[in-house]
């Protein structure tokens, strides 16, 4: 009983690891598609002003 009580424990573990690898991934993802955004909009606004 114990076995299958740390097997599960340890696939949790290695379950929140992923979750947690894929959040991080999701925010850089996310911090670079701003990133383009936001020099595209500089851009924009320069073309706009000049």
């Amino acid at each position: 009983m114990k076995t299958k009580g740390s097997v599960f424990v340890s696939a949790i573990k290695y379950l929140l690891k992923g979750l947690w690898k894929l959040l991080l991934l999701c925010l850089y993802a996310v911090a670079k598609i701003v990133e383009v955004l936001s020099g595209f909009v500089a851009k924009m606004t320069d073309k706009f002003l000049i």
